[in-house]
This record gives C-alpha cells, sequence and structure tokens, in this order.
C-alpha cells in the first residue's frame, strides 16, 4: 500500500557570517537578591490605618449613592 517515509528535506542549514544568537533576557522571579513581596508589605506598615468611621464619611457615602441613584434612571 503507501511506503510513508519522511520527505527528503531541501536546503537545511545556515549561511555563513551571522551574528550568533543570544540568549532573550527575562524578568525571573527570584533572580534578584531583594525580597519585592517583604518590601512592599514593609512600606505598606508605615501607612496609618483609619480606624474609625465618622458620620461625615456616612453622608458623604450616602449622597454619592443618592447621585448614582438618580443618574441611572431612564
Amino acid at each position: 500500500m503507501g511506503g510513508g517515509g519522511a520527505p527528503s528535506g531541501g536546503n537545511v542549514g545556515g549561511g555563513g557570517g551571522a551574528a550568533p544568537m543570544t540568549p532573550p533576557s527575562f524578568n525571573v522571579v527570584g533572580a534578584s537578591s531583594t525580597n519585592q513581596l517583604a518590601q512592599t508589605i514593609g512600606n505598606q506598615q508605615n501607612t496609618p490605618v483609619q480606624a474609625y468611621v465618622v458620620s461625615n464619611d456616612v453622608t458623604t457615602a450616602q449622597a454619592l449613592d443618592r447621585n448614582i441613584i438618580r443618574g441611572a434612571s431612564l
């Protein structure tokens, strides 16, 4: 029946005088000596956290919600 072999190749090979290929440069995780996650967490601990809500915040949020509801009507 059919004898399927690999097709014979044509001109395979490189021309002379080409510059050597340089490997790509990737941003690999863990290649750096600094720990970016630890730096980010450490920098966030320096910022103060608001642990309370004042009436002005609630009033402002309610006003923003009312504006959204008014603007969303047909």
